[in-house]
């Protein structure tokens, strides 16, 4: 195909620039690095192997460990969770608000203790965290670092005192992660850290990445990303326009909750969440009625708690957790596949 020859020939000429030392990396690595600190306004840019690692890579960067916690929405992905239980803080679990799925500024300082090292904010479903200004402002006077966890919002802007930023270089570390359940991404993984004005901070971790060579993602699966990234615009653009394909065709459907298109922000889409009260019962009859190759999953599994907390300690995340579905939202996912959608979630609750 012509598109994917060029990306090809776009990536050999990034490695015939021979731009990074070889004892760090391949040159793969250096350029994509570079690609992204530009696609994201020159700020620091860290390529990492895998999502956990970069998270697992950002606590140690700020001296996180035992006897130390951090501030986590109750509503995320376990390898959120893990991150901090590897090297060995607790997590300290603060509830989210349905408007964005994201953790609740209010809620926050009542959870500090003299033992809180960190916050970390998770920007879900390719949406920014719209509450991360506010997040910051108690960082600030709490004199707390922020960890962004922006592993689904590759792109995505918010608008802040007055002007349109990228999640992911707002707080003082942000993790970034391209794999195969991503947008734009190559089949294995491999992350980033940003660092927002903190060369201290990028200096410390670029040592922590040298000491294990497994901390350093492969030529193949880097050159795999940088040449899908010659695409981003595209693809953005196709998932935006499904986007706005379902909230056109599915408002006004009673029983069901759209994703809100909220003005201060720039959504990428990595899902189209709905929500639905009948969860369970919607979830069997689409898994029933669509063809196969077309794929309905929950949120279920972004609500995961340690033993000593009860799901009812946290009631926002979990009426979350129960009734979100994601509607397939792919780059290959035709017009037609996604009216079938429509159609047959039209069926359901009308009946």
């Amino acid at each position: 195909m012509p598109e994917k020859d060029a990306e090809k020939k776009s990536a050999q000429r990034a490695i015939d620039a021979k731009l990074y030392d070889r004892a760090v990396g391949s040159p793969f690595t250096k350029v994509f690095e570079q690609t992204i600190s530009k696609k994201l306004g020159d700020v620091p840019v860290l390529a990492i192997n895998s999502g956990t690692g970069a998270l697992v890579m950002a606590l140690k960067t700020l001296s996180i460990g035992p006897g130390d916690e951090v501030i986590v929405p109750a509503f995320c992905s376990f390898f959120t969770i893990s991150s901090i239980l590897s090297v060995g803080a607790t997590p300290v679990f603060v509830d989210v608000r349905l408007r964005d799925y994201a953790i609740d500024p209010a809620a926050i300082e009542k959870k500090l203790t003299a033992r809180t090292k960190a916050i970390m904010v998770v920007h879900l479903f390719g949406q920014p965290a719209l509450g991360i200004g506010e997040v910051l402002k108690i960082a600030k006077k709490k004199f707390l670092p922020v960890i962004e966890n922006a592993a689904q919002a590759f792109g995505a802007k918010i608008k802040i005192d007055g002007k349109q930023r990228f999640v992911g270089t707002l707080g003082d570390i942000g993790c970034f992660t391209f794999f195969s359940t991503i947008p734009f991404t190559n089949g294995k993984g491999v992350s980033i850290m940003v660092f927002q004005n903190k060369e201290q901070l990028y200096t410390l971790a670029k040592k922590l990445r040298a000491a294990r060579a497994n901390n350093v993602p492969g030529e193949g699966e880097v050159a795999d990303v940088l040449t899908r990234l010659n695409s981003f615009d595209k693809r953005l653009d196709q998932r935006r326009k499904l986007a706005e394909f379902y909230t056109k065709q599915l408002g006004g459907v009673q029983g069901i909750i759209l994703s809100a298109n909220h003005l201060e922000i720039e959504n990428v889409w990595h899902r189209y969440v709905i929500r639905v009260a009948r969860r369970d019962e919607f979830f069997e009859y689409l898994s029933r009625t669509m063809p196969a190759g077309h794929h309905f999953h929950s949120a279920a599994r972004f609500f995961a708690l340690k033993k000593e907390h009860a799901p009812d300690d946290f009631p926002i995340s979990k009426q979350a957790a129960s009734e979100i579905i994601f509607l397939p939202m792919f780059t290959t996912t035709a017009r037609e596949e996604a009216t079938q959608v429509v159609q047959l979630i039209r069926a359901f609750f009308q009946k």
